[in-house]
């Protein structure tokens, strides 16, 4: 029998058994994860979006603001016009009649309005009305200044008054029409389709006339 004291070896020590099944020592306090906490079952609030104050009271959207100052026309002069046309210089600012939301705004183009913006009043008694603004500029730094959504309120610009080319060659001018119900798309200039006919419309300056001062 080999002696290993006797060859100079020193003999290994045994080595103690660990039981198979032994749990790991336990992590630090500072090594474990937080626990989760469990999903809340309370309903999350949702903003709701900005909602327009009712417009009481109306202005003209110039100053001078002149009903048929441009070749006669305005509500039913002629027969098939649905709105006031008032004379304006180039550039002359355009403002809302009322408190609203913006439902249609148009930049650019020479045909028919040109640019034009459509805001939605909601009256006192819960009548919806729609403002149309037509012949407006769309040169740069005086383009239509709201966008479709914008909650506004009564005297916020819109624009500025269209050259005569924006005013389909003619003189420069504003073309105001207020339709009644709310905003469908039709921004009828004149009589012609089933929405486009009188019965939509209003007068637009007795309209506002009867409405200058709160009610």
């Amino acid at each position: 029998m080999l002696c290993l004291s006797c060859a100079g070896i020193a003999p290994t020590p045994p080595q103690s058994a660990m039981p198979a099944n032994e749990p790991p020592p336990p992590q630090p306090a500072s090594e474990r994860p937080a626990p989760q906490e469990p999903p809340s079952s309370e309903p999350v609030a949702v903003p709701s979006p900005a909602q327009p104050e009712v417009a009481s009271s109306f202005q003209f959207p110039i100053e001078g603001f002149a009903a048929g100052s441009t070749h006669g026309r305005r509500y039913l002069k002629p027969a098939n016009h649905l709105g006031d046309d008032s004379t304006h210089e180039h550039l002359t600012r355009v403002v809302s009649i009322g408190n609203g939301i913006v439902r249609h705004v148009k930049r650019g183009g020479l045909q028919g309005y040109g640019s034009v913006v459509a805001v939605e009043h909601q009256l006192p008694d819960g009548e919806l009305v729609v403002s149309i603004y037509g012949h407006l500029c769309s040169h740069e730094g005086h383009q239509i200044s709201v966008d479709v959504g914008d909650v506004i309120t009564k005297g916020t610009l819109l624009g500025y008054i269209g050259d005569d080319d924006e005013n389909g060659h003619g003189p420069e001018h504003l073309h105001l029409g207020i339709r009644r119900g709310a905003y469908d798309g039709a921004l009828c200039g004149y009589t012609g389709p089933r929405r486009c006919t009188p019965s939509r419309f209003y007068d637009p300056s007795g309209f506002i006339d009867a409405r200058l001062t709160e009610p």
